[in-house]
């Protein structure tokens, strides 16, 4: 191990290393001198110069981001909100033609958001999901009390697979300071007597009500795929499902809705175990956030079935809507 690699934790460091390394990085980074120039003002070689950078970005005493230039999407949001009567539309621009980046970035600015929307004491239900679980690793934390998080459609399955719901409910709890619900039962049961059941079981019920009563609602939307969670879960039949997409654009909180935001097969949404569709609509603050042009007609479908009030979405698929 050289002489630099044995320094790693800046309490470990003595104060004439942390200067030394402080005082290199000031040269390089504020008074903008090569580190050809440094090395000679400080006797050093120019290798020494470059492992010195080097541990104070790993010490964090240097922190290197990319700040994007704020660029208007301003008509672009207004026309949106005027062909769908949305209470407002955030687009994120986008910087590169990444699907991934692009996604990453509706995905952080919703995070950066959330807080706004949701006063002391209220109710957020939130469905489950990619879209989801990677907003809330980018949530700001914001300081509120006595709020409630509460699963909007259940989530369990026969089938070991991660799809966000725990996780989300536990990070939004962390984030706000929150009590989180769970709905203890799967998302969709073979036969209507069975859901019925369920949802009169007094456990499921209390969770689905207050989904139901709640002040804001958080949502992606689903596509009509074999790429989708709920397919991947082994919830459908492969012939059922081929008949499904050619009746159902997409989901919202696992409600499968055709191109006008109806819902598609009124008998399969009797056995899907999930907050109410016509309830969920009258949520006050409903907020939906996409990302990626394959999202278009399941968005469109939720928007006019009016389950947004405020939406947030990448470039590519803003111009879809438009």
């Amino acid at each position: 191990m050289n002489h630099f690699q044995s320094f790693i934790k800046k309490e470990d460091m003595e104060a004439k290393k942390v200067n030394q390394i402080l005082k290199i990085a000031k040269m390089y980074y504020e008074m903008e001198l090569s580190q050809q120039e440094i090395a000679k003002r400080e006797n050093l070689s120019k290798s020494s110069i470059s492992r010195l950078l080097s541990l104070a970005k790993e010490l964090g005493f240097v922190k290197i981001s990319v700040e994007k230039p704020l660029v208007s999407m301003a008509d672009l949001e207004d026309r949106i909100e005027k062909k769908f009567g949305l209470r407002k539309v955030v687009v994120a621009p986008q910087m590169i033609d990444d699907e991934q980046v692009n996604f990453q970035d509706v995905c952080r600015l919703l995070g950066q958001d959330l807080g706004k929307y949701i006063k002391d004491q209220d109710t957020l239900t939130v469905a489950w999901g990619a879209t989801l679980t990677e907003v809330t690793k980018r949530l700001d934390p914001y300081t509120r009390s006595g709020i409630k998080i509460v699963q909007a459609n259940g989530g369990m399955s026969r089938i070991i697979k991660d799809y966000g719901n725990e996780r989300i409910i536990t990070r939004l709890c962390k984030g706000f300071d929150a009590q989180g619900y769970q709905i203890p039962a799967p998302v969709i049961v073979d036969q209507l007597p069975t859901a019925e059941a369920l949802r009169q079981d007094h456990q499921i019920r209390e969770v689905l009500e207050l989904a139901e009563q709640a002040d804001v609602g958080l949502w992606s939307v689903g596509r009509v795929s074999e790429k989708s969670l709920l397919f991947q879960l082994g919830q459908f039949e492969k012939e059922y499902f081929s008949k499904l997409k050619k009746r159902a654009v997409g989901d919202v909180c696992s409600h499968y809705l055709n191109i006008d935001g109806e819902i598609a097969d009124p008998c399969l949404d009797g056995r899907i175990i999930a907050a109410d569709p016509e309830k969920l609509k009258k949520i006050p603050t409903k907020i939906i956030i996409a990302s990626g042009v394959d999202k278009a007609r399941a968005l469109t479908g939720a928007l006019h079935g009016k389950f947004c009030d405020i939406l947030y979405i990448d470039e590519k698929l803003a111009h879809k809507l438009k």
